[in-house]
């Protein structure tokens, strides 16, 4: 026996029942029903964060789903704004509020075949009804529109729908951008299930979705192609932290959904292009590779340090050197051996600017055609060359047998 306060542990069972009245005579054990206990559902909701159905369930009222004490908001695509409900939706995203935290009441039949998700114009929080994570994969998602279905990167490059969505991170209470690993590498390539996503849309159309879709095994990180790079770029304060994505390859341009009802950010780092503030900007070869970063801070009862970060510059092909420039200070950072920037902002907070960009191939220092002349000829005497291709000061290091017997 289990106590009704325990949680079940996951797995598939039997369950039974009888009854007793108030002479206490006891009633024949009905016939034995499966019971399927999942582990993928969230046991707990606290704070801010989002909420989808993954079961159907008969009356999905916030009294049945144990959510009455929980604000809940649905985003409604048509006046761009949110609004509260008093029941859920297959196929639709929710921002829950639970503070102090609450337990869920989910129990309903799993869901097994495809589902067709309506968007409108604008912003849309979806969600997919599935117990297992929904791979982002843009050949195998498809997208219908007046009597016409294709796949999502066919109907991005019709106009419908951009090819990306993001979810939300509650701990670090920031979105992260999903995508398909072909299009942005090292993208996070799956929705989780009981979650909610955003999807932008330029035409009404339908997403189609199925339980069976996932990312190949090795997908989730794939290996750039020749003179392609991504890189992520952080701004820190204290524990919390945004990112944005910049790089040369396959075209992207990624605008943030609407902020989440959960307050102010402590920062917010955007890449700006023309007017628009882009959380991921990956740039086309032929286009100029230079990027402005902005961070903005939010006011503070004391001076703040915020630093940048670049976790992968290790990932950067051999031959691109980035230089991050603080447009505050004027100050110029090569970025190849050092990845990190600190600066202070103020308690009033504030918006700092930045500009990354490559160094000149010609600028990137190298030693080329390295020679030694001499021997015997020269009294055992050898002369070492080489060709620089900038300023710099060159060390010489001799090796015999495995081992350093001269450094010059």
């Amino acid at each position: 026996r289990v106590p009704v306060a325990q949680p079940l542990p996951a797995g598939a069972g039997t369950w039974r029942a009888r009854a007793h009245d108030a002479r206490g005579a006891l009633s024949e054990w009905t016939n034995p029903r499966p019971i399927t206990i999942s582990d993928r559902l969230p046991s707990q909701l606290q704070g801010v964060q989002t909420f989808s159905l993954s079961l159907n369930v008969p009356n999905p009222t916030l009294e049945q789903l144990g959510l009455q004490d929980a604000r809940v908001v649905e985003w409604d695509p048509t006046a761009q704004q949110y609004r509260d409900v008093s029941q859920l939706q297959l196929g639709r995203g929710y921002f829950v509020r639970a503070e102090p935290p609450i337990q869920p009441d989910l129990s309903g039949a799993p869901i097994t075949s495809g589902i067709r998700i309506a968007l409108q114009n604008g912003w849309n929080l979806i969600s997919h009804p599935y117990l297992t994570a929904l791979g982002w994969d843009e050949s195998a998602i498809r997208v219908a529109r007046g009597g016409e279905t294709r796949t999502l990167r066919e109907a991005h490059q019709a106009g419908w729908l951009e090819l990306y969505a993001w979810t939300w991170d509650a701990t670090q209470r920031r979105y992260r951008i999903v995508c398909d690993p072909r299009t942005l590498p090292n993208a996070q390539a799956e929705i989780p299930p009981s979650t909610g996503a955003w999807i932008l849309a330029w035409q009404p159309c339908e997403l189609i979705l199925n339980p069976t879709t996932r990312v190949a095994a090795g997908r989730s990180v794939q290996p750039m192609r020749s003179g392609q790079w991504t890189i992520h770029i952080q701004a820190w304060a204290g524990e919390r932290f945004d990112e944005a994505t910049l790089g040369v390859g396959e075209a992207l341009q990624a605008v943030a959904p609407p902020d989440a009802p959960a307050g102010s950010k402590p920062l917010q780092i955007r890449v700006l292009r023309g007017a628009h503030g882009l959380s991921a900007d990956i740039r086309s070869p032929q286009e100029r590779a230079e990027w402005t970063i902005e961070v903005a801070v939010a006011p503070a009862d004391a001076p703040q340090t915020v630093e940048l970060r670049l976790p992968d510059l290790m990932y950067l092909p051999r031959r691109v050197a980035l230089t991050l420039y603080d447009e505050q200070t004027q100050r110029a950072l090569p970025l190849r051996s050092r990845a990190r920037y600190a600066f202070v902002a103020p308690a009033e907070g504030g918006v700092f600017r930045f500009r990354i960009q490559p160094e000149r191939a010609r600028m990137l220092l190298q030693i080329l055609q390295p020679t030694a002349q001499g021997g015997r000829s020269t009294g055992g005497q050898f002369t070492l060359q080489a060709t620089l291709t900038a300023p710099a000061q060159v060390q010489f290091e001799i090796r015999a047998a495995g081992r350093t017997v001269r450094t010059l």
